[in-house]
C-alpha cells in the first residue's frame, strides 16, 4: 500500500516538474547563413535554389563572361586561431572558363589585417572547377598568417560563364590544442595540441584529424 502510494506521489510530482528544453547545439560555423535558409549574412542579392540532399543553395549564373559572388567578412578572435577548415557543397553546368585560369566557379578564402591590409599570398582555393559537375564537397584547411584579424569568405563565379549551385558552407576555427572554436569565443594560446603518438605506423598525423598539424610539410594540413 505504501509503495502504491509512492509512486502515485511520484507520478504527479513528475507532472508538476517543468520539463527542461534541450540544450540547444553549439554553433561552431563562423559563416554566417552557411546554410543558406535565409539571405542574411552575404553581400549581394542572393538568389535562392534546391541544394545539396534537400538543403538551400546559392546559385549563380553567368551568360556572358562576368564576375558574379556573394561574399562576407568573419572576424576572427585575437590572436587569431591557428588553424581553420572551410568546406562547401558545389554543383555547377557548363560553367566555361575565362581568361585565367581561376576564372571558375570558385569557392575561395583571403585573409587580412586590422588596417585591411592582405596577408601573404592568395590562398590555395576550397574550390575551383569548371565544366559540369554533380555535387560533391570540397574542403581546403589552413594556417593563418600572422596578424590576421579578419578574414573575406567567396562563392564566385569569376568572368566565366555557366551555372553554379553552392551549398552547406562551412567555416571552422580551431583553438591552440586544435579543438573547433564555438562562435564568438576566445582563442587559448597557452594550450597545446595533443602530441602525436608513434604507433605501429611511424608517420605523424596519418589520418589528418589533425588541422594545422606540423607531422606533414608542403601543403594546407
Amino acid at each position: 500500500m505504501k509503495k502504491s502510494k509512492f509512486l502515485i506521489t511520484l507520478f504527479y510530482f513528475l507532472l508538476l516538474v517543468p520539463t527542461l528544453p534541450a540544450a540547444e547545439p553549439k554553433n561552431l560555423n563562423w559563416a554566417v547563413n552557411g546554410d543558406f535558409k535565409g539571405t542574411g549574412g552575404w553581400l549581394g542579392n542572393i538568389t535562392l535554389k534546391p541544394g545539396h540532399n534537400g538543403m538551400p543553395a546559392a546559385f549563380l549564373e553567368n551568360l556572358k563572361p562576368t564576375w558574379t559572388e556573394y561574399s562576407q567578412r568573419i572576424d576572427l578572435p585575437q590572436p587569431a586561431p591557428p588553424a581553420l577548415e572551410i568546406s562547401g557543397w558545389l554543383k555547377i553546368e557548363n560553367v566555361v572558363k575565362g581568361q585565367q585560369d581561376w576564372e571558375v566557379a570558385r569557392i575561395s578564402v583571403v585573409f587580412y589585417d586590422a588596417k585591411g591590409t592582405r596577408l601573404g599570398d592568395w590562398p590555395a582555393p576550397i574550390a575551383s572547377i569548371q565544366g559540369t559537375r554533380d555535387w560533391a564537397l570540397y574542403d581546403n584547411q589552413y594556417s593563418i598568417p600572422k596578424n590576421t584579424a579578419w578574414a573575406t569568405l567567396e562563392i564566385s563565379m569569376g568572368n566565366c560563364t555557366g551555372q553554379a549551385w553552392f551549398s552547406d558552407i562551412r567555416f571552422m576555427a580551431y583553438d591552440y590544442d586544435l579543438k573547433p572554436l564555438v562562435v564568438g569565443q576566445p582563442t587559448h594560446p597557452n594550450l597545446k595540441p595533443p602530441s602525436p603518438k608513434k604507433g605501429d605506423n611511424w608517420l605523424l598525423n596519418p589520418d589528418f584529424e589533425m588541422p594545422g598539424a606540423s607531422g606533414w610539410s608542403g601543403g594546407h594540413i
